[in-house]
């Protein structure tokens, strides 16, 4: 048997007709190995034949496996227990299997009574999967960290016109596609995202061979407002998702998708701000944008 896996809970749970009249109360309590579910009003019709003996094998002896336990419990008494028990040799005869422990008698044969009443809800077992017969509960999994060295001149980039809250109408905000090598942004209608109020090249955002995304700011303009986050023009300065960019009049923000965006941290943080980052592997060269 695999060292027992440990659960916590406590959920209520209420089956209602289509005039809201409950028909099925009852809760489910876990603590530790062990797995409850108790039946407080109404009455429940358990799976017949031999399709519903087979699936309650299967069923314990994953429980088994995983060092649990879980009883149906109703006004009557313990139906059952099925998972890591003790059966009984005589419970082993009847179920074929030493997985599942028979309950009193008078449980059971309430149990089968109530079962052919029509107002009976069905509780069946889970229906039959290939992998996993069980949900699925691992411990001490080892989850590989993922990396933003995704394809080149993927996670669309693109610019978003920010929209101040007195004014907006309730529509998406507009957006603008960042070209694949070099985007000018200006009021020359030779320039690639054209703004009125600007120099005619007033910046550029250079897509270079690290898969990063540059502003550059080429003519600020008399009486213009300075663009935020470029703290060197000719130097250019790497773009984020959530960067503001301001020219002039316009605002606008600079979205990547996550799994692209290079920024820090990689394969998540391990510890606080001044922990050691786990350092990214070289990046894939190329300014190309893949299809699509």
């Amino acid at each position: 048997m695999a060292s027992a896996a440990r659960v916590e809970g406590d959920v209520l749970f209420s089956l209602s007709t289509d005039d809201s009249r409950p028909t099925l109360v009852g809760s489910v309590s876990a603590e530790g190995t062990a797995v409850t579910v108790t039946v407080r009003e109404g009455a429940v019709a358990l799976p017949n034949g031999r399709a519903g003996l087979t699936m309650a094998r299967v069923l314990g002896a994953e429980l088994g496996r995983l060092g649990l336990t879980a009883s149906l419990v109703t006004r009557h008494g313990v139906v059952g227990t099925i998972g890591a028990v003790r059966a009984p040799w005589l419970h082993r005869i009847v179920t074929r299997s030493r997985h599942l422990k028979l309950g009193s008698l008078t449980a059971l044969r309430a149990l089968r009574r109530d079962g052919r009443l029509p107002e009976a809800q069905p509780l069946d077992v889970p229906p039959g999967t290939l992998l996993p017969l069980t949900p699925t509960i691992l411990r001490g999994m080892r989850r590989e960290r993922t990396t933003t060295h995704y394809l080149p001149g993927s996670g669309r980039p693109r610019l978003i016109f920010a929209v101040q809250s007195g004014v907006w109408d309730g529509k998406a905000p507009r957006e603008f596609d960042l070209l694949p090598d070099v985007t000018t942004i200006g009021s020359a209608e030779s320039a690639d995202l054209v703004l009125p109020g600007l120099g005619p090249v007033h910046a550029k955002i250079v897509h270079d061979d690290q898969d990063e995304y540059v502003l550059y700011v080429s003519d600020n303009g008399a009486g213009l407002s300075a663009p935020v986050l470029v703290d060197d023009p000719v130097a250019g300065r790497v773009l984020r998702t959530g960067a503001l960019i301001t020219l002039g009049q316009w605002r606008l923000a600079f979205f990547r998708e996550e799994f692209a965006d290079h920024g820090r941290p990689f394969g998540g943080r391990a510890g606080g701000e001044f922990a050691v980052q786990r350092p990214q592997p070289p990046r894939r060269a190329g300014t190309q944008q893949p299809a699509g």
